[in-house]
């Protein structure tokens, strides 16, 4: 068990390792008492009645206390998952699903196309991938000689995702019925935390096996593979920045964040100055009741978060703006242009308005004004909206500026589902005539 332990500590030790999340059957106070042994915090619980695991969100772990659960881990007594550094990592995972949940164990041919493209556009990038399996699924891992900042890894990854998606749309598939997840997200980073590799599957007990280009591994070969990635495949940070380089270039639709105007407002792209107003505005609960999952809730996450956004503009990433009333000369919201499709030309507003200005017009106005840069100077062919399914005020928002309602997206709202509009380019160009 020793040099199992002492590679999995290898692979994953640039995560912090005095928190982590433990899956396991176990349960009730004796078996707490026993989980905190040695100076351990519990700072949640999840039970379960529906046959899965119990989960454990468990911090301030002792080194010697995490070497226990990391032995547990492989032993197959529990699973342990852990939790991404805030600000940057030497690693990332693409969590591949299968988005419709027919059934938990048979990996759809979507998915089965989807992972075999994932791999090679990593490999033609320079940045070999270690896959494992998951149920209906694939962990897709990349681990670096240094940490990158964690902007870098997701907007890479974002657009890898597209490229994937893209192929499979190529070929004919249905690619809705793929979801991913990144790790690290800078969007939750702080609440959401990845299976190691060793791992039993919470429903059908399989362990994680290593995916090649040939075939799924046994356990003892999945575990020398893993030892030999560590070894030979670990990707130097030149060749990162190489693959970040072709890849940005290869998708390359945001060129600038122009000033808009409008007859009442002045879309300006978001700078260092606005940290006060976006403090403040992702503080409010009335407005943030509808991001809870994506906006950071701390001072220190807040203006990193701005940050991103500046970095984002500059490097032609996204276009995000602050809204400023022209009479008055005040920031009354955000909003942004993110999240490239390249494959149809297609990217997602979104937009937050202070609650004060709610009603008042100041969201279709800017939203009219962005999608109007959106298909006239961008020449996009397809802009996405979506919303929590119970802010319905912002659903009427879409419907006034033309787009038009296609669906619900299952679990993807802050507290259940959202509802998905769009607005074509041909819708666009109706709606003027």
């Amino acid at each position: 068990m020793d040099w199992k332990l002492n590679i999995l500590k290898e692979f994953y030790n640039g995560l912090p390792m005095n928190k982590a999340k433990i899956e396991t059957n176990e349960h009730g106070f004796n078996f707490l008492t026993q989980l905190l042994v040695g100076g351990a915090t519990l700072e949640y619980g999840e039970l379960t009645l529906s046959g899965l695991l119990h989960k454990y969100k468990i911090v301030d772990i002792p080194n010697h206390r995490m070497d226990e659960f990391l032995k547990s881990h492989i032993s197959k007594e529990c699973n342990v998952c852990l939790y991404f550094d805030t600000r940057a990592n030497n690693m990332f995972c693409f969590n591949m699903d299968n988005n419709h949940k027919t059934n938990n164990t048979i990996v759809i041919p979507e998915m089965d196309l989807a992972v075999r493209a994932i791999r090679n556009q990593l490999i033609e990038l320079g940045c070999e991938p270690l896959i494992i399996a998951s149920g209906r699924g694939y962990h897709v891992w990349c681990r670096f000689d240094v940490a990158i900042d964690n902007n870098l890894l997701y907007q890479f990854m974002l657009r890898v995702a597209a490229k994937t998606m893209a192929t499979l749309h190529k070929k004919g598939y249905d690619y809705h019925k793929i979801k991913f997840n990144f790790y690290p997200d800078t969007r939750i980073y702080k609440v959401v935390s990845l299976r190691l590799f060793g791992s039993e599957h919470a429903k059908n007990k399989a362990f994680s096996y290593v995916f090649t280009p040939n075939q799924l591994l046994d356990e003892a070969a999945s575990w020398e593979y893993f030892e030999a990635y560590i070894r030979n495949k670990i990707i130097p940070e030149d060749k990162f920045a190489e693959a970040y380089a072709a890849i940005m270039t290869s998708l390359k639709v945001f060129k600038g964040v122009p000033t808009l105007e409008t007859d009442s407002l002045i879309l300006r792209k978001i700078s260092i100055d606005d940290i006060e107003f976006i403090y403040h505005h992702m503080k409010n609960e009335k407005v943030r009741k509808f991001f809870e999952k994506f906006w950071p809730k701390d001072r220190e996450g807040i203006e990193e978060f701005v940050r991103g956004a500046i970095q984002r503009n500059e490097n032609d990433q996204s276009a995000e703006w602050v809204i400023v009333l022209k009479r008055e000369k005040k920031v009354v919201g955000r909003i942004w242009l993110e999240g490239l499709l390249s494959w149809c030309n297609a990217v997602n507003v979104g937009y937050s308005i202070d609650h004060n200005y709610w009603g008042l017009g100041v969201a279709s106005e800017a939203l009219n004004r962005v999608i109007q840069f959106g298909f006239d100077k961008m020449h996009l062919k397809r802009i996405e909206a979506w919303h929590d399914s119970i802010n319905k005020a912002s659903g009427k928002v879409m419907l006034k500026c033309g787009l038009i309602l296609e669906g619900v997206l299952r679990d993807r709202g802050d507290d259940g589902n959202a509802e998905m509009y769009s607005i074509l380019q041909q819708d666009y160009l109706d709606n003027k005539e």
